[in-house]
């Protein structure tokens, strides 16, 4: 849990997979509490005597040594340059330059934006864009103006009182084999989900800060529900709690299609808005079907 002041984030030591950095020497390994705000961008390691601020565009007076592995919109900066290698090495922004090094593919005419080395479409107050792509949330600030920076909503569990059990059915089934649970970051990971077996089934979930878990098991073992995945990449992947988008998918040869199929949060076909832009992102071209009741 988050506990909030003044628009600063301190969050508890125990969740230094998340919010903490590792800082190594040749001796050990140290696990050190963070300070970030809203925008998850690490202003001070309270062991340190050191902070750091930031312009608009995530430029900051580097320390020596690097205060923390992690910096800007709680991403992760080059040591030596200081850039940021967004979407997993797709595409390097540098804060100096306030711009990409290398065209958006998406751009002009896609949702890359006109000016294809542009970060945030030129509004990084207001968006992220972990991807390097496009901006996938508008962070809300603790402005009075936050109201115009907007976010996609989180999906309420229609079934909660049943989630201890299913958060037990998932383990269980993890433990045995039977199950497997992946985040997707990268083409790659896509193309290792099974969708070969028509013995199995995979769900997937889309978390608030824009990471897509998937969660492959056999359908003759217990089922797996969404808000049990969404718990179980909260807990092993420092995943963010909230869901945007949840469904089933399936690849046949050459095509990905995408669903809303799922009982416990029963999302609209435009929650999958955010889905389709993310694999893009990571050059997957998907196709939203429909489920009705």
């Amino acid at each position: 849990m988050n506990l909030k002041d003044s628009g600063v984030v301190h969050q508890p030591a125990e969740l230094c997979t998340m919010r903490s950095a590792p800082r190594r020497n040749h001796r050990s390994t140290m696990c050190s509490l963070l300070m970030s705000d809203a925008h998850e961008s690490v202003l001070q390691i309270p062991a340190r005597p050191d902070a750091s601020a930031y312009c608009a565009y995530g430029y900051h007076r580097r320390s020596d040594p690097p205060s923390a592995s992690v910096a800007f919109n709680g991403e992760c900066a080059e040591p030596l340059t200081g850039n940021y290698l967004l979407g997993n090495g797709n595409r390097n922004y540098s804060p100096v330059l306030m711009r990409f090094h290398s065209a958006d593919p998406f751009s002009p005419f896609g949702q890359g934006g006109l000016n294809a080395y542009a970060y945030c479409l030129g509004d990084p107050i207001n968006n992220i864009d972990p991807s390097g792509n496009m901006p996938l949330f508008s962070k809300k600030t603790s402005s009075s103006n936050s109201g115009k920076a907007q976010s996609y909503r989180t999906l309420m569990n229609l079934e909660g009182n049943a989630l201890p059990m299913e958060i037990g059915w998932l383990d269980s089934a993890v433990k045995q084999g039977t199950a497997e649970v992946n985040e997707v970051k990268r083409k790659v990971d896509w193309k290792n989900i099974d969708s070969k077996d028509v013995s199995k089934h995979t769900k997937w979930v889309f978390t608030e800060d824009g990471r897509f878990f998937t969660a492959t098991y056999e359908l003759e073992g217990p089922n797996v529900t969404h808000p049990a995945l969404a718990n179980y990449a909260r807990e092993n992947f420092s995943a963010r709690a909230g869901v945007v988008a949840a469904g089933a998918l399936k690849i046949k040869g050459k095509s990905n299609y995408i669903t809303n199929w799922s009982g416990h949060y029963r999302p609209s076909l435009s929650a999958l808005k955010p889905v389709r832009e993310f694999l893009a992102a990571i050059r997957i071209e998907a196709i939203s079907m429909r489920f009705d009741d």
